[in-house]
């Protein structure tokens, strides 16, 4: 679902409620700082975790 999709296209997904956060994910713990820097790091192209998709049948 999310290849080729660009983080804005991802974010926008997430908030029209077509991308949910699964109940096993831990609470939100960020700051706003963090989160800019983490998607400067994405955006440079630098390394990160996992990051799981699931798509559920229709």
């Amino acid at each position: 679902m999310s290849e080729g999709l660009t983080i804005r296209q991802i974010v926008e997904n997430i908030q029209r409620g077509q991308i949910r956060i699964p109940a096993f994910q831990r609470g939100f713990v960020w700051d706003a700082n963090r989160v800019a820097f983490f998607m400067d790091s994405i955006y440079k192209g630098y390394p990160f975790g996992s990051f799981l998709e699931n798509q559920r049948a229709t």
